[in-house]
């Protein structure tokens, strides 16, 4: 009798805990809300740009950089830029700065919300909550 054979390691053990939808919708909410009270959420007019070319969207995030809320904007996990519907170009135009990502606005989670300093939402993203 080997003893390794009876102490082996049972990998197929699985540790995660369902939460229920109503509390996962809840804590999804309050993390949101806090980012509000926060100041830490932003609803940009328009989000589109002529190329899908990084230039453009490191423009946008350094002028949203000089307001005096969105100072840190580019430091660190910055932004996450939540969209109504999936867009390659805007994916395109941002996969090369670090502190932004693209995400479509009903996909968002609380891990994600909470992961990112400021989300910034365009106003036709915000349709996707209701």
């Amino acid at each position: 009798l080997k003893i390794e054979t009876v102490l082996a390691y049972n990998s197929k053990k699985d540790f995660h805990k369902k939460i229920p939808k109503k509390m996962a919708k809840k804590a999804f909410f309050t993390a949101l809300s806090a980012k509000a009270k926060a100041q830490e959420v932003a609803v940009i007019d328009d989000l589109s740009f002529k190329e899908a070319k990084t230039r453009h969207a490191a423009a946008l995030f350094a002028k949203l950089a000089r307001h005096e809320t969105l100072g840190r904007i580019q430091k660190g996990k910055g932004a996450m830029v939540a969209v109504p519907e999936k867009s390659d170009a805007l994916k395109r135009a941002m996969r090369n700065l670090p502190y932004a990502d693209v995400e479509e606005a009903r996909n968002l989670n609380t891990l994600k919300v909470m992961t990112y300093k400021y989300i910034l939402f365009p106003k036709d993203a915000l349709g996707a909550f209701r």
